[in-house]
């Protein structure tokens, strides 16, 4: 028996060819789904990729198949198979039009199921990254030879970054398909990563320190300055304090960074948020997700 729900006007979607955007997402109950049109005829499945979760419904039309937006994983809208990644899948669901809108059946949204490392494609490492120590899970869809103590090249929303495995698959009970990375390894660090990196210009992020709390306290903010760090393509700084969670951080960042003669320089909050999630002032850049080592 069908439950249908109704969940947009009908035209909502657009066809493939007359839309840049591929589909729309809508949620039916917490399950987020896409909906697509092809040949005039709609289409939905799971709205998130398997891999990293990624929103499909911002992916790019192939034909009948969609590719994610971030990491182009390919799945058919008609059977769910992936034929890039053999063995992944996303769920079809049934959608109708009918009085002038989109229905789709509750009853077709597939049960969640978890599935191990090995079942979902990623391999979860537990990494220790950024100045202050932060812990998170770490994905990558190819397993790499890297014991408890390798430094590692890790995405983090801020960038490329050095973290330090203290786990690997198999070594840490988070390696369900329902744990979701914080972000992928790319690869093992070379020597010379590690060499350049450890090399960071203390005087430069001393300046760097000294000038944003001096400019904190002109503008009588309650904010303490603690430390700082360069990314990896030392292109970016992150500044990291306690206290008061300002608007005035976001100003800083433009000329701050221009006077470090540094792409950007960005905020986080030293103890984060509960959640994470960076400071709370708008355009702060966040701590990248993860936990605190004490």
């Amino acid at each position: 028996m069908s439950d249908w729900v109704r969940v947009a006007d009908s035209t909502a979607v657009a066809d493939s060819v007359e839309s840049e955007s591929a589909g729309v997402t809508f949620f039916v109950d917490d399950h987020e789904v896409a909906v697509f049109r092809v040949d005039g005829k709609p289409r939905a499945i799971e709205g998130k990729c398997p891999h990293k979760g990624a929103s499909l419904a911002g992916g790019k039309l192939q034909g009948d198949c969609i590719a994610c937006p971030w990491h182009s994983w390919v799945f058919d809208t008609t059977t769910g198979e992936s034929p890039t990644h053999p063995g992944q899948s996303v769920g079809v669901l049934c959608v109708k039009e009918d009085e002038g809108g989109l229905w789709i059946d509750r009853d077709s949204i597939p049960v969640p199921v978890a599935k191990t490392a090995g079942e979902d494609g990623v391999h979860r490492y537990l990494i220790r990254y950024a100045s202050p120590g932060w812990i998170g899970l770490f994905g990558t869809v190819h397993e790499l030879d890297c014991p408890r103590g390798s430094r590692v090249v890790v995405q983090t929303t801020r960038g490329e970054e050095l973290g330090e495995v203290l786990a690997g698959p198999g070594e840490t009970v988070a390696q369900t398909g329902d744990s979701k990375p914080t972000g992928e390894v790319l690869r093992l660090a070379s020597a010379e990563e590690q060499s350049e990196h450890g090399e960071q210009s203390v005087a430069m992020l001393d300046e760097l320190i000294e000038s944003a709390q001096s400019k904190l306290d002109a503008a009588s903010v309650n904010a303490q300055v603690v430390d700082a760090e360069l990314l990896l393509d030392r292109k970016k700084a992150i500044l990291y304090y306690l206290g008061e969670a300002s608007p005035v951080l976001t100003d800083l960042r433009e000329p701050l960074s221009q006077a470090a003669r540094l792409e950007a320089v960005e905020w986080a909050t030293l103890i984060e948020p509960e959640g994470g999630g960076g400071c709370g002032a708008e355009g702060c850049g966040g701590g990248g997700g993860g936990c605190h080592s004490d």
